[in-house]
C-alpha cells in the first residue's frame, strides 16, 4: 500500500464515524494534507474511536517499513524501519506512524507523551485470519 492508502485506512477504521469524512477529504489536497498534519496535535487523538483498535497486542516488525507523518517530513514519507522512524521521532510530538501494511500504528499527540498510542488494527487482523 501507498501513504494514501494506508491514511485511508486508518482513518476508515480509527477516527469517529462522523468524523470520517471530513479527514477523507483532507488528504485528497495538498492543503488539505498541511491541515492534516496540524490535527495531529490534538484532534485526531480527539477524534479516536477507541473501541476499534487493540493496545495490547502490538508487535510491529521493527524491520517493516512505514510512513510517517510530521510536519519536519513530506507527507507520509517511507521509511524502511518501523524502530529507526519511531526512534527519529522519540523526542518530538504530534506525529502518526503507519506500518507499509496497514496493520500498525504509533501516534503521539502534542504535550501528551502519557496519551501516546501503539496500536494494532483489529478490522486488519481479522482479515487476516
Amino acid at each position: 500500500m501507498n501513504n494514501i492508502d494506508t491514511l485511508n485506512l486508518f482513518v476508515k477504521h480509527c477516527i469517529k464515524k462522523e468524523r470520517q469524512t471530513r479527514y477523507l477529504s483532507l488528504i485528497e489536497s495538498d492543503k488539505g494534507k498541511l491541515i492534516f498534519i496540524s490535527l495531529l496535535n490534538h484532534d485526531v487523538y480527539n477524534d479516536l474511536n477507541k473501541s476499534v483498535y487493540d493496545k495490547n497486542d502490538f508487535k510491529a516488525n521493527n524491520s517493516d517499513g512505514c510512513y510517517v507523518y510530521h510536519c519536519q517530513y513530506d507527507f507520509g514519507t517511507l521509511i524502511t524501519s518501523f524502530k529507526a522512524a519511531y526512534n527519529e521521532l522519540s523526542l518530538i510530538d504530534s506525529w502518526l506512524i503507519i506500518s507499509t501494511d496497514g496493520r500498525y500504528v504509533a501516534y503521539r499527540p502534542e504535550s501528551t507523551w502519557d496519551k501516546e498510542i501503539k496500536l494494532i488494527l483489529k478490522v486488519i487482523n481479522q482479515s487476516k485470519h
